[in-house]
């Protein structure tokens, strides 16, 4: 469950192209999802703590949320507060392979992916990339056919999409160094943008770090897992999850960017009101005389 405090609100930027007036919403949603997480999240563990019926004993015996609720009113409560988070759980699932699906979409549209021509194609009569959904739904079940450990994938999946977060915030910086943005926007953090910036890449290296330690809580080799997670090789075996998983997609990745992507044209389009340097014409020299 902590997983979706911690992961999921990028939703609101990814599907901001569906939404009118993008530019001055999807800032917004993010900055409001998290605000509002992190307020009625600290209200429920701060109520939680308080309820404990004996914290010495809740301590070694691992309580959860729904045994404090169940020690202080009754079974049926409890009941219910499962059935509230798992259908809670549920719609971040969908609302997580949406946008998804919308990010695969969008990269494909943009030639950045395989068999991007069949990944960007919308159905006329569902209005519907059918490709990007089942690409997806097909590459999120494929774990579950081997492995029965599906905590310990989110948890290397997790791990992955903050490193991404890291990733998107050191190019961030590198535009915000260079003098981005150069045109006033419908939403700005102004002169706190570049402070934030460098706050959220030591935010987000720190996170990183915190998934990526080895440790059996959330980083465990499959030997650590009871054979829940078996790659069949003793080697890997040996191996944090976590890092498995990055050196594959790390190296799938590169070796796809240099036999296939590199030689493609880039597909770059500012925001409205914004040019390239590259596109910016030098005025003509006047004429001497």
């Amino acid at each position: 469950m902590s997983l979706y405090v911690i992961y999921g609100f990028d939703t609101a930027s990814t599907l901001a192209e569906e939404t009118r007036s993008p530019r001055t919403e999807a800032p917004k949603a993010v900055l409001g999802s998290v605000i509002g997480a992190f307020v009625i999240g600290a209200v429920f563990l701060f109520a939680c703590l308080l309820a404990i019926p004996n914290l010495p004993g809740a301590i070694k015996g691992g309580f959860g949320p729904s045994a404090i609720i169940d020690a202080n009113f009754s079974n049926a409560f409890s009941t219910v507060f499962l059935l509230v988070v798992s259908a809670a759980i549920f719609v971040c699932c969908l609302s997580i392979e949406t946008s998804t699906i919308r990010l695969c979409f969008g990269m494909s549209r943009d030639d950045r992916l395989p068999i991007s021509g069949l990944l960007s194609k919308v159905n006329p009569r569902l209005h519907t990339p059918i490709g990007s959904c089942l690409a997806i739904g097909i590459l999120a079940f494929i774990p579950m056919l081997q492995f029965a450990g599906a905590g310990i994938v989110a948890i290397a999946a997790t791990g992955m999409i903050y490193l991404s977060y890291l990733l998107g915030n050191f190019a961030l910086l590198r535009a915000r160094l260079r003098g981005w943005p150069k045109t006033k926007a419908p939403f700005s953090l102004g002169r706190w943008g570049l402070p934030l910036t460098v706050l959220g890449i030591a935010w987000g290296g720190g996170m990183l770090i915190n998934f990526a330690w080895p440790r059996v809580q959330s980083n465990p080799t499959p030997n650590q897992t009871l054979r829940a997670l078996n790659f069949h090789w003793n080697w890997l075996n040996d191996r944090p999850v976590l890092w498995t998983v990055a050196i594959f997609i790390a190296a799938v990745g590169a070796v796809y960017f240099i036999l296939v992507q590199r030689t493609k044209p880039a597909h770059l389009q500012a925001p409205e009101g914004e040019v390239y340097a590259e596109e910016v014409q030098a005025p003509a020299s006047a004429p001497t005389t």
